[in-house]
């Protein structure tokens, strides 16, 4: 949302593109410091439990952005932050869940499945948001999309179960967890060939999603609306060629 809200938000409030990249980016401090203590939380918990929190969380800091945004810069990314903070529970939660609801043969497909979500939801979004923004102004998007996420949290409470039947099917979760062999992790090359490659991809990402809106506006001149639209393409190619991927997969065997 405040990709694209972001570009009539420095209007109004006379930023700098500092000031803006300091907006833009206080999400992350928030991502960052919650991701292991998510993941903590969705093995005692239960996945289904930290996610829906996690949904409801995000989606009331989404509705209070504008309000924060109208009030002062430092509310404006204090709720940035608590964003973020919601935010990191979604891999951790959505992997815990995989690990004790999905038999393993098929935990790769599901992962698949759910990371595609990714690319699907900024591409939708993305438009949307400027969609709404040249009809109804920037706060719209903020309101809209938490809506959104309130009806998501109910439909998840009453409508998912706890995956036991599934469960059964899976490999059973020790009452006893080993602990982590923490050494033997960060020794391992294939590891850090995941993490740098995590790393790229995610500074590739972030940077698009933030900044691309802003860099159509203010390069070639075209309206907000085409601004969205334009901006969701990385995300229309990685969700074909994900898919074809997968097609692939599928194709030969591969789960």
């Amino acid at each position: 949302n405040i990709s694209v809200a972001s570009i009539p938000m420095k209007e109004q409030f006379g930023w700098t593109e500092t000031t803006k990249g300091f907006v833009l980016s206080s999400f992350f401090v928030g991502y960052l410091l919650l991701q292991v203590v998510s993941g903590t939380l969705a093995n005692r918990y239960g996945g289904k439990v930290v996610l829906g929190v996690a949904v409801l969380w995000w989606s009331v800091f989404t509705m209070l952005t504008p309000l924060a945004a109208n009030g002062s810069l430092g509310a404006l990314i204090g709720a940035r932050i608590a964003l973020g903070i919601g935010e990191a529970a979604v891999f951790p939660a959505s992997i815990n869940m995989v690990g004790r609801w999905v038999p393993a043969p098929n935990r790769s497909r599901a992962v698949a499945f759910f990371v595609s979500g990714l690319s699907l939801g900024t591409l939708v979004s993305l438009p949307v948001t400027g969609w709404l923004v040249r009809e109804y102004g920037w706060p719209m998007p903020f309101y809209a999309f938490a809506i959104v996420g309130f009806v998501w949290v109910g439909v998840w409470a009453v409508g998912v179960g706890n995956g036991r039947g599934v469960e059964a099917e899976a490999e059973p979760v020790p009452t006893a967890r080993p602990s982590i062999p923490w050494r033997r992790i960060l020794t391992t090359p294939a590891v850090w060939a995941i993490v740098i490659n995590h790393f790229c991809g995610n500074w590739l990402l972030y940077v698009l999603l933030a900044w691309l809106p802003s860099y159509f506006k203010t390069t070639f001149g075209v309206s907000i609306a085409n601004a969205g639209l334009l901006s969701a393409a990385p995300w229309l190619v990685s969700f074909v060629m994900g898919n074809v991927a997968y097609a692939m997969g599928i194709g030969r065997g591969i789960t």
